[in-house]
């Protein structure tokens, strides 16, 4: 069929066609007068676009901020929010509303309370404009003083919603820390009797900065027994190769608590201390002896070396005590800094969103929306009529005659007089 053949059958069917919307546009029409009118209630909200956290602050981007207001948005018909305003309304000891709810709310499934929060959001929507931090509260009511009301109070619980969160958010940051805290405590001070208990067996000292007493004199002895101009060349307990040997000293003497004395990385560190000893030595026997002096009253410079390395094991395994130590005592700080923080925030953090302005309501009828309905009712009518017009009659195409040819235009062909 073409278009010329499509409308002509649509003329066909003009007065099925005006029947059609006529009925579907006065039936819309009298059902507007039936249902109960509806009046809106908005309330605005803005959003903060800058997020903070305990490390830094940052601004959520503008390809981002629509994503981000629509998620925040979306938490206003949440039971969270609505249970907020069933609440302040006091309706779980409404007599009427328990009525309704046991003729007809029981069979969704829902408790009482619940129930009455899905009325309240099934009246909320949303309208958000592209690219803004804002967005608005449309509550639909049957009175415009009330759903200005309520929007009011759905923003409200929505607001302070966020900002209890956000705090209980910060308390749990606070409890985590503390047991934290706690847990520190008493490793810092197990850790910190086995150190004493130590140093009270081994005889080995450390100062603040981690260096042992045997160390320090050792330097002030080399520093006194060695001539001023050779001072810079012989400081053994300062050279690589010792500062090297202690520390293969301290890795054997940890691994030992946790390895066999065959395990392959135990031997290749042994072998590597004894190297290195053995390099040491061969070394300072080349060196010059200083000899001692016999007014100072003082041990030779080789006992006092000696003495050094009978405790270099020691003094790496207390080096290694001071080091974990240290850790656990920076860490603990760094806890109480957070704490610090945590806490403040309970008190002073805020919600991340805020009212725009103060509710309002228009007088005009939100729903039904007869402006819109009824013309789209009428419009309706008339497209069903001509698609179900059309099909109907494509289902009793039949040809009796040529013009029912032409008008499906199959090509006719008329026969010759005979001669």
């Amino acid at each position: 069929m073409g278009i010329t053949q499509i409308f002509s059958q649509i003329w066909k069917l003009r007065w099925f066609i005006l029947a059609s919307s006529l009925i579907c546009g006065l039936t819309a029409l009298g059902t507007s007068r039936f249902l109960p009118k509806r009046y809106a209630g908005t309330a605005e909200v803005s959003m903060d676009s800058r997020l903070n956290s305990e490390e830094r602050s940052y601004s959520v981007s503008n390809k981002q901020i629509d994503t981000y207001v629509r998620s925040q948005a979306e938490l206003v018909k949440d039971y969270r929010v609505t249970g907020r305003v069933v609440d302040a309304l006091n309706w779980t000891s409404s007599n009427e509303l328990a009525q309704q709810y046991n003729a007809s709310g029981k069979n969704t499934g829902l408790d009482f309370r619940s129930w009455l929060a899905s009325r309240i959001s099934g009246n909320i929507s949303l309208q958000f404009q592209e690219g803004s931090a804002g967005f608005v509260i449309v509550y639909a009511g049957f009175d415009p003083q009330d759903s200005k009301m309520m929007a009011g109070m759905v923003r409200d619980a929505f607001i302070q919603y966020l900002l209890d969160r956000r705090r209980d958010d910060a308390r749990d940051q606070v409890g985590f820390v503390d047991q934290r805290k706690t847990a520190l405590e008493s490793q810092i001070r197990a850790l910190e009797k086995e150190s004493a208990d130590f140093s009270k067996r081994t005889g080995v000292m450390l100062n603040q900065d981690g260096v042992a007493l045997a160390e320090i004199r050792l330097r002030n002895a080399t520093s006194a027994f060695v001539p001023a101009q050779t001072k810079n060349l012989v400081a053994p307990v300062l050279s690589p190769e010792r500062k090297n040997l202690a520390s293969i000293e301290g890795q054997i003497a940890a691994l030992s608590k946790t390895l066999g004395p065959n395990h392959p990385q135990l031997q290749s560190l042994i072998k590597e201390r004894d190297a290195l000893r053995q390099s040491i030595a061969t070394f300072e026997s080349t060196q010059p002896k200083p000899a001692a002096n016999p007014a100072a009253g003082e041990p030779s410079l080789d006992k006092i070396r000696a003495e050094y390395l009978a405790k270099t094991d020691d003094i790496a395994t207390a080096k290694r005590y001071y080091t974990q130590l240290r850790a656990l005592q920076e860490e603990y700080r760094g806890l109480q800094q957070s704490a610090s923080n945590a806490q403040f925030d309970t008190g002073t953090i805020q919600s991340g969103a805020q009212a725009d302005n103060e509710p309002t309501a228009t007088g005009n009828v939100y729903y039904p929306n007869t402006s819109f309905a009824i013309p789209a009712a009428f419009g309706m009518g008339a497209l069903l009529a001509i698609l179900v017009g059309l099909f109907y009659s494509l289902l009793n195409l039949q040809v009796r005659s040529v013009k029912d040819l032409e008008m499906l235009d199959i090509p006719t062909f008329k026969r010759q007089p005979a001669e």
